[in-house]
């Protein structure tokens, strides 16, 4: 019977460890980010704890208990078993690396000569400290990592400091950068060889790898989309890229939990600018973001938005279900364009790009197709539409300012209107406070119905929001996955107009 409970045991084992790397990934594997993790979901935690520990009634002899024990073990799997998830565990080097040391670790906790029991017990006691395991190998690993790192970096620096001739762009900002880096490709390779960071390829590690993996001599331009969530990674980014021309799309409160304030989320944006002022670049502004408008830029630099007494701005918006027209302003010309993108904030965005690329020699003609032919970025305010059902995705984790702006935009949309949401993350103690803000926003906007998903301190503000501005209960629906929800709506109203907004989707960490 124990030999049972011992191989029980091991699958158990496994899989934890393989449960826990994959949110120590989801965490940027940054320590006190998993800690929050762990504690925000300790009860979580603490079951499988229990589950762990309780299959040691086994070692009483007793044989319901270690049937009991068998059973307990056997639902601790069953738990653990991988499920489909919204962002899979990548397998790399650095997830193999850490797996790897925790192996170790673990035979030598266990490969000490001792009775079955004993075995048991320091089964039991790997299980219990799961969680924290990956820390340890982590930091075990540290010097590895550094020296890895640093030599990878160094590679890719080498291989752009090779391409004198490569103008590098770019573009950072609390939202807004990755649809300004994928319009301005498609704006900029009318005329030249353009390369893009490719997905999320934002941080650090992405630039270098893009350098090293997609950069040819080939090249013109390198678009360089910049993200960060700690003050400092800008900079570090700027290090690799060396950008001469930049842009700072919008700034606004987003990854506050590790930011901390809005304030510091400025200085890490602007970051971008003491780059190009280093080599006397060119530096692009929006203004229609309060944020950016208000700061003191001591660095030369160009705005663009949707107000006259800007250097690039574009007016006369006019918008349908099938996109938007609008005219763009530059000295004392225009550019009349008409796009399938929703929202106005795609319009700042095309300002901008338009902008930069009008400074690289775009003629009017090559800017007015390429806008035609732009499509939305995936998962940002995405339509797609079925007979009667159309379905804006703007799942991609929303932040405070894009998620209303989203609502503006379903609001605009005849027929029936559903907000479907889990709420906002990633914000501190400003959290709650967000959500309540969207919550009223949506209920000002007079949407039809709203679907919270799951059941969190979130949805729990939303609704308090809704429910402030005398939103009705009945149009309130909690449900299990926006799934659910669009499945409910289509069966609900077959033969009406209905359009779903999905605002913002979980990662699996929450």
């Amino acid at each position: 019977m124990n030999i049972i409970i011992i191989f029980a045991y091991l699958i158990n084992f496994a899989l934890l460890l393989l449960n826990y790397i994959h949110m120590f990934q989801l965490n940027y594997y940054k320590t006190d980010m998993h800690l929050h993790w762990c504690k925000t979901n300790l009860q979580k935690i603490t079951l499988r704890l229990i589950l762990a520990i309780a299959p040691l009634l086994a070692l009483t002899g007793n044989l319901a208990l270690q049937i009991l024990s068998i059973f307990l073990l056997i639902c601790s799997i069953a738990v653990l078993i991988p499920k489909s998830s919204k962002i899979p565990l990548k397998i790399t080097g650095r997830v193999l690396r850490i797996v790897g040391v925790e192996i170790i670790l673990s035979i030598l906790a266990l490969a000490i000569k001792t009775s079955e029991t004993q075995f048991i017990i320091r089964l039991a006691i790997l299980c219990g400290i799961a969680p924290l395991l990956c820390l340890v190998a982590n930091f075990l690993l540290t010097p590895i990592e550094w020296f890895g790192r640093k030599r990878y970096i160094d590679g890719a620096k080498k291989i752009l400091a090779e391409q004198s001739n490569l103008t590098v762009i770019g573009i950072t900002g609390s939202y807004g950068k990755t649809s300004m880096k994928n319009f301005l490709g498609e704006l900029l390779s009318e005329k030249y060889n353009v390369l893009v960071t490719p997905k999320n390829y934002n941080t650090q590690l992405g630039i270098a790898r893009t350098i090293r993996e997609y950069l040819k001599p080939t090249h013109d331009i390198f678009i360089c989309e910049m993200g960060a969530m700690w003050e400092g990674e800008i900079t570090e980014c700027c290090d690799i890229a060396q950008p001469s021309i930049g842009i700072i799309t919008a700034i606004g409160p987003q990854h506050l939990q590790t930011f901390g304030n809005v304030e510091t989320i400025i200085r890490t944006k602007f970051e971008l600018a003491d780059a190009i002022e280093k080599v006397d670049g060119q530096l692009f502004l929006n203004y229609d973001n309060k944020y950016i408008a208000k700061h003191n830029c001591r660095v030369k630099h160009q705005s663009y938005g949707l107000k006259k007494d800007f250097d690039f701005y574009s007016d006369e918006l006019k918008s349908n279900q099938d996109g938007q027209s609008f005219v763009f302003h530059y000295g004392k010309k225009t550019i009349e364009a008409q796009t399938k993108l929703l929202g106005e904030h795609n319009i700042e965005n095309l300002t901008g790009a338009i902008a930069v690329a009008k400074s690289l020699g775009i003629s009017d003609k090559d800017i007015r197709f390429a806008i035609r032919r732009i499509r939305s970025v995936p998962h940002r305010l995405e339509l797609t539409t079925k007979g009667n059902l159309s379905i804006i995705d703007d799942s991609y984790n929303s932040n405070p300012v894009s998620s209303k702006l989203a609502v503006d935009t379903l609001a605009k949309f005849e027929g029936i209107n559903i907000v479907v949401t889990p709420g906002l993350i990633e914000l501190g103690a400003e959290e709650e406070k967000y959500n309540q803000e969207l919550g009223v926003h949506i209920a000002k906007k007079k949407c039809d119905y709203v679907y919270l998903v799951g059941s969190s301190t979130q949805t729990d503000a939303l609704e308090a929001g809704l429910i402030s501005e005398n939103y009705p209960d009945n149009k309130i629906q909690h449900v299990a996955s926006p799934q659910e929800a669009v499945a409910f709506a289509t069966k609900k109203y077959p033969s009406e107009k209905v359009t779903i907004l999905l605002l913002n989707d979980l990662p699996d960490n929450y």
